[in-house]
Order: C-alpha cells, then sequence, then structure tokens
C-alpha cells in the first residue's frame, strides 16, 4: 500500500465533504497498518463530521490508546464523547488534555460543562474561574460561572456574570434573556430572535 497516496485520496474526499469514502481508505489503511495513528484520528474526525459518533469514538479511542500523550486526540475524543452525552468518559478526556496541555482554555471550558452537565456545580466553579483568571474575555466562561452561581442560588452573582459575558457580547440574544429573567425583567413576549438560538 501507498501511504501517502492513499492518504492524499482521503484528504481529497475531505475536501469534498465525502465523508464516508474518506473514512473507507483510512479504513483500509488500518487494515494493513494497524498502528497507523494518523489514519485512526481521521477517521474519527470524518465520522464526527458524519454524524457517525459511535464510529467516532471507537477510532479516537485506538489512536489515543496509540499515542497517550497526544493532547490533541483526548480533546477530540472528549468532545465526541460529550456528544454523544456519556460525560463521565468526556469528563475523563478533558482531565487527561488540560494535563498534557495546561494552556487549553478550551479543554478546560468544556471540562467545567461536562461537570456541570452532572451537576457538579461546586467542582466546576473553580475550573470557570480559573480560566476566566487566564482569560478574562471569556465569554462562554463568564456564562458558566453565571449557571454555577443560578444552581448555588446566588442571584447577584448570577447577575454579575451574565453582565459580564453580555458586554463580551452585546449580540447574544440568548444571555441577555436570561440576564432580564434573572432581574425579574422578562417581557410578556421574549425576542424572536432568542427563541430560534434556544431551538437551534
Amino acid at each position: 500500500m501507498d501511504l501517502h497516496a492513499s492518504y492524499t485520496q482521503a484528504e481529497h474526499h475531505y475536501q469534498a465533504s465525502q465523508w464516508q469514502p474518506a473514512i473507507a481508505v483510512y479504513k483500509a489503511i488500518t487494515a494493513v497498518h494497524p498502528n497507523e495513528v494518523r489514519a485512526w484520528a481521521l477517521m474519527g474526525l470524518c465520522a464526527t463530521q458524519a454524524g457517525d459518533l459511535d464510529g467516532a469514538i471507537t477510532a479516537l479511542q485506538r489512536a489515543a490508546a496509540l499515542e497517550p500523550t497526544a493532547a490533541n486526540i483526548h480533546f477530540r475524543l472528549g468532545i465526541v464523547l460529550f456528544q454523544h452525552g456519556r460525560m463521565p468518559e468526556a469528563e475523563a478526556s478533558f482531565r487527561r488534555t488540560v494535563k498534557l496541555d495546561p494552556a487549553n482554555m478550551d479543554a478546560q471550558q468544556n471540562l467545567a460543562a461536562a461537570l456541570v452537565e452532572q451537576g457538579r456545580h461546586r467542582e466546576a466553579q473553580p475550573v470557570f474561574e480559573a480560566i476566566l483568571a487566564e482569560k478574562p474575555d471569556s465569554e462562554l466562561a463568564w456564562a458558566g460561572l453565571a449557571n454555577v452561581h443560578a444552581a448555588a442560588g446566588r442571584r447577584a452573582d448570577m447577575i454579575a456574570c451574565l453582565e459580564r459575558a453580555l458586554a463580551l457580547n452585546p449580540g447574544n440574544v440568548a444571555t441577555r434573556h436570561l440576564l432580564h429573567a434573572a432581574k425579574g425583567e422578562t417581557p410578556a413576549h421574549p425576542d424572536w430572535r432568542y427563541v430560534e438560538t434556544f431551538f437551534d
């Protein structure tokens, strides 16, 4: 097998958004070269794009097992596990990513989100706060911290965080609606853009 030609063919399919043909090429590569990390990782990426989360998880787990120090593979695996609703596993992948790459703010953000999804708001709070200490302009972290304060019944702190998030992105109608609601100012008919965003 000519690996270079195979990867070129798969790249052509990828650029054309032909996910299944690309996956077929990567499967052919791994059938001959089962330890080809790049093929497993790219197969996982294509499977994600194709909406095959189970296939993506299988491929990315294989890639992570072959290259356990590759932070980007653990991060991508965490994202797919999160999308699949497998929060404890997603949390473990994000923790692994942060351990390997402490400067990865996206991994920290997703770790905090995975904790929130599991109802572990108290554990998520220091993660959000650590993100904001490094990146005070993180709209997502301010919104996440607002969620933590809301779960704890700290209304004033929640409002302060939502105000910071909205100041960073005044066009975020979902945050604006939540802020109005927190202040008891919810209009009788929410902004239609908020409704569209909520159900998107």
